[in-house]
């Protein structure tokens, strides 16, 4: 149909380029995301070889909107950490030419023959990297165990719903929050969560081995990262013989892989014993674990954490209350890994015993897919590095760092910085320094490099006194009141987010002291989530809020070994001090003969107490959007005459062949999502045609009704529908397809009275352009087609089966599938005769069935005309003839049946009967035995018959009794038959 549309346009270019981008420093750990334009085209793990080249295909060419805006990315990058055996890229060496470095000691991304979009210029392209385990010489990382800081969030919304047996499947609950950790888990619906812990009752044989699943599935892990965390609090409250309250943990294909069970005990009636149990990572055998019998009424605390690089995870159960250690199991790493899903289940099998389980407090953990550094590793590195750092040797380095790592570790405060300015190491070490509140140091006595900590981990009465006897107090301030800070704002940058986050923290005592607020915002580059900032602001809130004091001592070589962050206690009266906690900020030698030493000090932060704050609560805002969706319904039909002349006018349609044949689609838009509109792809059947943007027809969606009531009389003209919605374009005229039938059997109406939103039932002609009317059920979809229906412009041939689906699209992209595959075996449709109209029997339209009167019958038609109908819509009961076209011609057709509705003959009466409206039909001439015939009348032109035919089924036999138990039926091919006897 290109003819009618004014000729191919060009309306874009697209743009590919090999671009060779070096990132930084390597090797690195791995490549974990991939932004164009601040858009996400790849997510993953990539991390590269030793010996050669990583890949990443991205594949998001509709990423900026496709081919109708700015397209996308589309292509595969080559990735080099730089390793020391790094080879030359094949790809650089064949573009380039001559001589091409490995770029080893960098990390290389190599995008190949890139599609970049429909712009001549390169968008913001950004990548996130993680380097934690590996050196620059590729080796690995110093006390590696402790290098990578993950953070979890552990202390999310808990699951928390009651059911009880009598009335279980009306129950719908929440599942985890989508934000527990760092899993993501979908959210089926929000339940109130002052709801009681889940109870599972058993009261009778509808609860053998029920499983809560059934009625909403827990989905974890779909990210596929391995979990690395699940805790729970259970109580066992009664038990029948071989009731097993429990979680069970399931994997992809909702095989058992995990459970976590309350067996009945054989030889104690009032105790139980819970039991892990888990299949191995090959699935072949299961490891019943009993840890020995439980208290009924007790709480436990049930805990699975993995432990270490022996690949193992360890469960736990303990007391609630007394905290004692019940029983504990290690389970194999792999076992936890499959999980993606939670049940909930109370099997026992007997009606006579029933049990009481409760379950609190569930949460469930995955690893993070990008961790932080611990900051005693990066000083560390700083200093040693031979490549970018100070190059110091290893064995200058003190044994404080291991220590110091540990409680960085075990605080979970991890770092990550990106040093893209040429710097003095010492500045980057004082950076590091300032985000963990430590001191570094050089060790008087060895000689070597330490840091230390300002923690509050010290026993007072073991600190040292520095007092009139030893010392001598040189200097003491304290600032007023008015000069503290109450308010902290926390400055960083939010990995979650990938943008720029502030966590605003407050002393209300010394707002109220001063009676306005005193802020001061602090910026730490190198915290990347909420706990972090939260420890940090904390931490600065408490010092800057209190009006700690600040001096210089000069005491003697007793306190020779006095470093900065030490601690001692300060006793001076003369000033008003009486053991006050301080730490060493700096210390100096004075040379003299006395030995004497100068300590400059600051009240110690964690002398004092100061409230606690938490960690502000996770927003509750949901993206309105959401995941693109497939349509609510859709269906393919081949476009009929009129269609193709609205669309290309009826001087193109001159151009077309006689046995064009066009696809036709209409989708109805998602029932959520803010969808835009649909991509439509149309190809011969047998083939595959994957999304591309390339190949994509853009379609707006098709308004659509339901149909409310049934429809029996093919006359009716008011269709009662379910409330309408989204009709404000729809006009008078429109033309609907009804129901998703074949259309050989589809009819097809008009709107003949506008309609609005809310309406309760359309006004319409029936059995309009080439087809009759029908009965139409309740629950059927009308479409409003024409303008808003898509198609293909692609001419296939008759015979020809073609191919189509839709992909809805809204600003998070287009629906990635499964999609509704539609086969169309084409008819040559456009092509074909209308069908006779405002047929009748002995003068009355038939009903399903006709009894006739004599032996003779009657039976007229109008005629129809596809050409003189092309700018107007008729009704089949339209009494006027139209036409016909020339050439035109009827055949009057029939079969007969027996009483049993069996065939006995097919078109014993099939005669071209010329361009009439009328024939008579002699019903005593069917075959013997007859009982019903059925009649069809077809149009005919150029051998080509009309898509559909009128028809009637006419009883020969007045005896025959017609009950309801002998409704007439619909063969496959639209006829109406009767049965009974």
């Amino acid at each position: 149909m290109g003819g009618g549309k004014g000729g191919e346009q060009t309306v874009g270019y697209k743009y590919h380029s090999g671009v060779h981008f070096t990132l930084c420093h390597g090797p690195a750990d791995k490549i974990i995301d991939m932004q164009y334009a601040d858009r996400e085209c790849w997510i993953g793990e990539e991390s590269g070889s030793s010996t050669g080249y990583g890949q990443m295909v991205v594949n998001k060419p509709s990423l900026l909107g496709g081919d109708k805006r700015e397209g996308g990315v589309q292509g595969t990058i080559d990735v080099g950490m730089g390793y020391p055996e790094q080879p030359i890229n094949s790809y650089l060496s064949t573009k380039l030419g001559g001589f091409v470095p490995g770029f080893r000691g960098v990390v290389s991304l190599i995008a190949k023959q890139f599609y970049w979009g429909n712009n001549p210029y390169l968008k913001a392209v950004n990548w996130l990297v993680q380097r934690i385990h590996t050196r620059s010489d590729g080796s690995e990382q110093w006390y590696d165990e402790k290098a990578e800081v993950l953070n979890f969030s552990l202390t999310g919304e808990t699951f928390r719903e009651s059911f009880t047996g009598e009335s279980l499947s009306e129950y719908s609950y929440y599942d985890f929050p989508s934000a527990i950790g760092q899993g993501s888990m979908s959210d089926f619906g929000i339940v109130d969560d002052d709801f009681g812990p889940a109870i599972f009752v058993g009261t009778g044989p509808d609860l053998t081995s029920v499983h809560i699943s059934a009625y909403k599935t827990i989905v974890l892990n779909t990210s596929n990262r391995p979990l690395q965390h699940i805790s729970f609090k259970f109580k066992a409250l009664s038990f029948g013989p071989n009731d097993s309250p429990g979680l069970v943990f399931r994997d992809s294909s909702f095989n058992t892989v995990f459970s976590f069970n309350t067996r009945r005990d054989e030889s104690v009636d009032v105790l139980r014993r819970p039991t892990f149990s888990f299949t191995d990572i090959s699935g072949s055998a299961g490891y019943p674990v009993g840890l020995g019998s439980v208290d009924i009424d007790t709480w436990y605390y049930v805990t699975v954490d993995y432990v270490n690089e022996a690949e193992l995870f360890l469960g736990k159960v303990v007391n609630y209350s007394t905290q004692e250690v019940f029983g504990e199991v290690t389970i194999p790493v792999g076992v936890l890994n499959q999980i993606t899903s939670i049940h909930f289940e109370n099997d026992h099998d007997s009606s006579s015993h029933a049990g009481t389980g409760l379950f609190d407090d569930i949460v469930a953990s995955a690893a993070a897919t990008a961790g932080d550094m611990n900051p005693a590793h990066i000083i560390r590195e700083i200093m040693t590095d031979t490549v970018w750092g100070a190059g110091f040797p290893e064995p200058e380095i003190g044994t404080s760092y291991s220590g110091i790592a540990d409680t960085l570790f075990d605080e979970g405060l991890g770092l990550s910085f990106l040093f893209s300015d040429e710097i003095p190491y010492s500045e980057m070490i004082d950076e590091v320094m300032r985000h963990i509140d430590a001191v570094r140091y050089e060790d008087p006595e060895t000689g070597l490099q330490e840091i230390k900590l300002i923690r509050g981990d010290y026993d007072v009465g073991t600190l040292p006194l520095l007092d009139k006897t030893n010392s001598t107090l040189e200097q003491i301030t304290n600032p007023s009141d008015y000069e503290l800070v109450n308010q902290i704002i926390v400055k960083y940058w939010n990995r979650e987010t990938n943008s720029y986050s502030t966590l605003t923290l407050q002393d209300t005592a010394a707002i109220n002291m001063v009676g306005h607020i005193v802020s001061q915002t602090m910026e730490y580059s190198g915290v990347t989530n909420d706990n972090v900032a939260l420890q940090i602001g904390l931490r600065d809130l408490a010092r800057f809020s209190r009006p700690f004091h600040k001096g210089r001592i000069v005491t003697n070589r007793k306190f020779f070994n006095l470093k900065p962050g030490d601690l001692f206690r300060l006793t001076d009266l003369d000033s008003g001090v009486s053991e006050m906690i301080c730490r060493v900020t700096n210390r100096k030698e004075s040379g003299a003969l006395s030995g004497e030493i100068t300590i400059e000090f600051g009240e110690d932060v964690f002398g004092h107490e100061y409230s606690a704050y938490a960690l502000p609560a996770k927003t509750k805002w949901v993206d309105p959007v959401g995941d693109p969706l497939s349509f609510s319904h859709d269906t393919a039909f081949e476009l009929p005459y009129l269609l193709i002349v609205k669309q290309v006018g009826e001087t193109a349609i001159a151009q077309l062949n006689d046995t064009s044949s066009f696809f036709g689609f209409a989708g109805a838009r998602p029932e959520s999502g803010a969808h835009i509109n649909y991509d439509l792809y149309v190809y011969p059947d047998g083939a595959v045609q994957n999304p591309d943007s390339e190949f994509s027809i853009s379609a707006d969606f098709t308004p659509i009704a339901v149909v409310d009531t049934d429809v029996d009389d093919p006359s009716e003209v008011i269709i009662p529908v379910l409330p309408l919605d989204a009709m404000d374009s729809v006009r008078e005229d429109q033309i609907i397809l009804v129901g998703d039938g074949a259309d050989t059997v589809r009819e097809v109406v008009s709107l003949s009275a506008t309609v609005s939103d809310g309406d309760t039932s359309i006004t319409v002609k029936r059995g309009v352009i080439d087809t009759i009317p029908r009965p139409i059920t309740a629950g059927t979809v009308l479409y409003f087609v024409g303008t808003f229906s898509a198609n293909s412009d692609t001419e296939f041939l008759p015979g020809e089966t073609v191919e189509g689906y839709g992909a809805p699209k809204n600003g998070n992209g287009y629906y990635l599938g499964p999609y509704n595959y539609h086969d169309l075996l084409m008819r040559g449709r456009f092509n074909r005769p209308y069908p006779a109209a405002n047929f009748k029997i002995d003068g009355v339209y038939p009903a399903a069935m006709v009894q006739p009167t004599s032996s003779t019958v009657q039976l007229t038609w109008r005629h129809r005309d596809r050409i003189t109908q092309s700018d107007q819509v008729i009704a089949y009961y339209d009494d006027t003839d139209y036409g016909p076209e020339n050439g035109t011609t009827y055949r009057v057709e029939s079969d007969a049946y027996d009483a049993n509705g069996d065939l006995i003959t097919a078109n014993w009466l099939s005669t071209d009967v010329g361009l009439v409206g009328a024939y008579s039909l002699n019903v005593a001439a069917a075959p013997i035995g007859s009982r019903s015939i059925n009649v069809r009348v077809w149009t005919v032109r150029g051998g080509e018959d009309s898509l559909q035919s009128v028809n009637a089924v006419i009883l020969l036999d007045g005896d025959l009794l017609v009950t309801a138990d002998s409704e007439p039926f619909i063969t496959a091919d639209g006829q109406y038959l009767i049965t009974g006897s």
